[in-house]
């Protein structure tokens, strides 16, 4: 049986918001890369392909000056059509970024791919374009510090074999992948950027010395 490789895509869009919902919060802010959870269910829900897995980071140009943008927005009761408690968002603008897709075979499970991703995607934001850049990953390893956020249950996908020093977080698993609308789901402990591991060269910031 052919083994899970991964495929690098340039990631393009306009607007993203990426940062994890906090209940009751009246903020919220954007967080600087692309979770799994947030890469897979947007390619999962475009191709209707529950086999895909994904991870990202923005583009380290990219990051070193992000267009980040807030913007006040009044989500409305569908019953009583009645204005929410305003929420304030972090939206980052002109995003570049690279995501890498893990996939069976020796073919690339797409060529280019519209999806939307993030949060906010039924006003419109979240619009993207991945369009395939080169060769298979390199599934070499090396030790570094994590450039993107995973559940610690899938780290294994991304070739982690040893954690030394972990952040950990929350992240929102989905319960329905492939629905790109889908608000069930819960929250399962992460690694996040930053933490220091052992794991595919891609996805690290190798140590230094």
């Amino acid at each position: 049986m052919d083994a899970a490789r991964f495929w690098e895509y340039k990631l393009e869009a306009e607007t993203l918001c990426l940062g994890e919902r906090v209940k009751k919060a009246t903020f919220r802010p954007t967080i600087l890369t692309i979770p799994s959870t947030q890469a897979t269910g947007a390619i999962r829900a475009a191709t209707q392909r529950a086999d895909l897995w994904a991870i990202g980071f923005l583009d380290d140009a990219y990051l070193r000056n992000p267009l980040i943008e807030r913007k006040v927005y009044a989500p409305r009761d569908k019953g009583t059509d009645v204005s929410k408690l305003p929420l304030e968002l972090e939206l980052l603008r002109d995003v570049r970024a690279r995501v890498f897709v893990s996939a069976i075979g020796d073919v690339p499970p797409f060529q280019r791919l519209d999806i939307t991703l993030g949060a906010f995607r039924s006003v419109g934001l979240g619009r993207a374009t991945l369009t395939l850049n080169g060769r298979p990953v390199s599934m070499e390893k090396a030790e570094g510090e994590l450039k993107s956020r995973i559940p610690e249950e899938d780290g294994a996908l991304v070739g982690i074999e040893q954690v030394m020093k972990p952040l950990y977080g929350y992240l929102f698993k989905p319960n329905a992948p492939t629905d790109e609308y889908s608000l069930s789901g819960h929250y399962v402990r992460a690694l996040l950027e930053k933490s220091l591991v052992r794991a595919y060269a891609f996805i690290v910031n190798p140590r230094r010395g």
